[in-house]
């Protein structure tokens, strides 16, 4: 039997999707040795410097939270997302800090799917229907970006959060997910772009970063 036309068109919109949607995925694997070499070269400051472009903050948050959904399929509505339309551009590696995004963002679906399980197997006392959701927000202050990443999921127990800087170490339910930077490398890139993180987290409540980013970072202060 052939397919009619609505059923040829939505099959070529599926396919499109999924051509773009590859192309995106191949692109972030190719990245994947930049960042490693990026790693090893951290302590060249005159190199992270070189590879630095000017962009808004905005274009990789958009780009990791697109490459999120490719993986995970999560709801349009879970991310509430804050930004200026008129926010400043920043000096920095654009691959760098898409990717301190993408893994945010992708460790906190994971951390609300671990927390609708918990809940599911009454682990944790949840009245009412629990909804996951991650707000992004930013906003400058005294020359920095700040940039709050906040999660409604599992949080990080005391064990975790002493070890949430340690090498390989993973906050995901499995040796075999936690395939992503670690925190430990998210803080070796926002270092090596001058800036800091900190991150709060309660087991059973959430988790929620902040981190700022120098404005003029590459700019000798201009």
């Amino acid at each position: 039997q052939f397919l009619d036309q609505n059923n040829l068109d939505e099959l070529k919109k599926y396919l499109g999707e999924l051509k773009y949607a590859l192309g995106r995925i191949e692109e972030n694997a190719k990245h994947g040795g930049k960042i490693v070499n990026d790693f090893l070269n951290f302590s060249q400051p005159d190199r992270l410097q070189k590879q630095a472009k000017e962009f808004k903050l905005g274009e990789p948050l958009e780009r990791a939270i697109e490459m999120v959904r490719i993986k995970t399929a999560f709801p349009q509505d879970m991310i509430e997302k804050l930004v200026p339309d008129d926010f400043p551009a920043i000096q920095a590696d654009f691959v760098l800090i898409q990717d301190v995004f993408f893994n945010i963002i992708d460790n906190a679906i994971d951390a609300i799917k671990r927390k609708e399980q918990a809940i599911q197997e009454k682990r944790i006392a949840y009245e009412g229907a629990y909804k996951g959701r991650i707000k992004v927000t930013m906003h400058k202050d005294n020359g920095y970006v700040i940039i709050q990443i906040e999660d409604n999921g599992i949080g990080m127990n005391d064990e975790a959060k002493k070890k949430m800087f340690v090498p390989f170490f993973t906050t995901k339910a499995t040796a075999a997910k936690g395939t992503g930077l670690g925190l430990f490398v998210i803080e070796k890139i926002i270092t090596a772009h001058k800036g800091k993180i900190k991150i709060d987290s309660e087991y059973g409540q959430g988790t929620s970063f902040i981190i700022s980013l120098p404005i003029n970072q590459g700019r000798d202060g201009s």
